[in-house]
């Protein structure tokens, strides 16, 4: 029996309801199985079973049931609403409370409605009540945010609290409050995806929160200038730093073992008092596969060539925060096997890479790259992985362990391939040294993915569609199989259009004739030139086909690598 005669209101059938929201979304089309199984399950089962967009169920299910969709874009519950309904209640049933209209009716959202729902919700509230029909995920980040602000509001006080009264003393006393803020506040940023956790002193004496999403940052909120100070010197004090020390910066690790997170701090003097900046870093389990990374087919083959060779020097260049990390640790990863010794020095260890022999840089006690290259070459290494090639004693060790039968890995601030072969010449390399040890450079820049919900494909015709085919025909790519997307914003991208991010590439493969012009000190123009004619694709180029295949847009692609002129 279909759920329209069991029913009998004559209203459509969930199925034929679903085939309609579906078809209002471009692209896509539900699997016909999925439909037919609508005819006989109930629409809750659908929901919670099959594999369909989140957005669409939803609003299929409120459109078959005549209650209203709310998406819960940049949607804050009203306080007094939540005190309505308790937390148990709330994260028992994946329901949200978020207003208290001018009638004073109740409005809930939730996923669907159920007999359970119905029954608990009718136990704790007196009041007439509105159900709104919302995605689940959409629910469940807000119901964690909230949760989580309920807590830290309380943890702030107690640990303002402990630490006038000195109970916290001991860094590895994880049970007071500071430490539950801090769990708070991670949880936050790793269900966000946030990379970078900012806390900033304002003028008034408070605290700014702020986290980096997709390479942007985001203020997620203030705390009151009587409990700020009390937060950062109680993380600081978790992380074992000087707590006394307010005018100079100081660097620590702190561990959170529940978690599993392990977080770099940086602090620092303002003109408003100390800033604290923690970055999340990743686990073992993190780090992704090269195919992961973002490579187009072609250079993903020529990267895999290049470091596959046994001797020589494999670069990764980019400005901060173009994931050379991540690219260096997939890569090591990858070459990483039980017949060969690999030995790394970071600054710092970011990722712990399985098979590698990590060492962390320290300057304090004299523990540098340089020093720590020398020490390598007399530890029988097949592989080497150098964090950071910035000083000329650290190229010199690095290009003579190249020479004599190793394959290093290291990473350069340049803006493109070629300008690391001008930056290593002028670190003090001989260009006959240089020119035989060099293997390949591989150039790189993060831009932000189109959000893979609410992205829909560049009407045809516009201006922004008319411009990319005029691109894609100057420099040489199929107009006929292009998907532009445009950005719109959701829910689940925080309305911005964007989630995650993608890695552009450009890759040198020193060839004869480059290893001869780079003997010859030429300049990387001409380098880059000769790297072009013997096929490298530009960062702007890899980009551009990134656009054209609409993981990404123009705007993104030209702001991380300019408009594709070779300077």
């Amino acid at each position: 029996m279909s759920w329209l005669n069991a029913l009998g209101t004559g209203k459509k059938a969930f199925h034929d309801t679903l085939r309609e929201v579906a078809a209002e979304v471009p692209g896509l089309k539900l699997p016909e199985e999925v439909l037919q199984r609508a005819q006989t399950l109930p629409p809750e089962d659908i929901l919670e079973k099959e594999r369909i967009p989140e957005d669409v169920a939803a609003r299929a299910y409120a459109k078959f049931r005549g209650l209203k969709y709310e998406s819960l874009s940049g949607v804050e519950p009203d306080p007094r609403a939540l005190q309505k309904i308790s937390d148990a209640v709330i994260r028992t049933y994946g329901i949200l409370p978020i207003a208290i209209d001018e009638k004073g009716v109740l409005q809930i959202a939730v996923p669907y409605i159920n007999s359970q729902i119905k029954d608990a919700i009718s136990q704790q509230v007196r009041e007439r009540v509105q159900y709104l029909i919302a995605p689940s995920s959409a629910i469940q980040r807000i119901i964690e945010s909230v949760i989580i602000r309920r807590q830290k509001a309380e943890q702030i006080a107690l640990a303002q609290q402990q630490i006038a009264q000195g109970a916290i003393t001991e860094a590895e006393d994880e049970n007071n409050d500071v430490w539950e803020f801090l769990r708070g506040l991670v949880k936050e940023a790793t269900i966000e995806r946030a990379s970078d956790i900012h806390i900033e002193p304002q003028k008034d004496g408070s605290l700014t929160i702020r986290f980096r999403v997709d390479g942007h940052l985001r203020v997620k909120e203030s705390i009151q200038k009587e409990a700020g100070a009390s937060i950062i010197t109680g993380i600081k004090n978790a992380a074992n730093l000087n707590i006394a020390e307010r005018r100079l910066p100081q660097d620590g690790r702190l561990v959170l073992r529940e978690e599993g997170v392990t977080l770099r701090l940086s602090t620092g003097p303002t003109i408003h008092g100390e800033m604290l900046v923690m970055r999340l870093l990743p686990r073992e389990k993190d780090i992704p596969a090269l195919e992961q990374l973002g490579f187009s087919e072609r250079n993903l083959t020529l990267y895999a060539d290049v470091i596959r060779k046994p001797t020589g020097i494999v670069l990764v260049t980019g400005p901060t925060g173009s994931g050379k990390s991540t690219t260096l640790a997939a890569t090591v990863s990858r070459v990483a096997t039980s017949a060969r010794k690999v030995l790394s020095v970071e600054d710092p260890v970011e990722y712990p890479i399985p098979g590698v022999i990590q060492h962390q840089v320290n300057e304090e006690a004299g523990y540098t790259f340089a020093r720590a290259l020398r020490a390598f070459l007399r530890q029988d290494p097949d592989v080497i992985y150098v964090g950071e090639i910035r000083d000329s004693e650290t190229a010199h060790i690095a290009t003579q362990a190249a020479l004599t039968g190793h394959l290093v890995f290291g990473t350069l601030h340049t803006n493109d391939a070629a300008s690391s072969v001008t930056r290593l010449l002028q670190m003090g390399i001989e260009p006959f040294n240089l020119a035989p040890s060099l293997r390949g450079v591989l150039a790189q820049r993060l831009v932000r993915r189109i959000c893979p919900r609410c992205g829909t494909e560049m009407e045809p015709g516009s201006s922004d569609h008319r411009l990319l085919l005029e691109l894609a025909k100057q420099y040489r790519f199929d107009t006929g199989h292009i998907q532009p997307k445009t950005p719109v914003g959701c829910e689940y991208c925080h309305s911005t259009g964007y989630h995650g991010r993608i890695a552009i590439h450009e890759l040198m493969v020193v060839t004869p004739e480059i290893e001869a012009a780079i003997a010859e000190r030429r300049s990387a123009q001409e380098i880059a030139q000769m790297a072009r004619k013997s096929g490298m694709i530009t960062l702007f180029e890899d980009g551009l086909e990134k656009v054209l295949q609409g993981h990404t847009t123009l705007a993104e692609v030209t702001g991380a690598a300019g408009d594709g002129e070779i300077e």
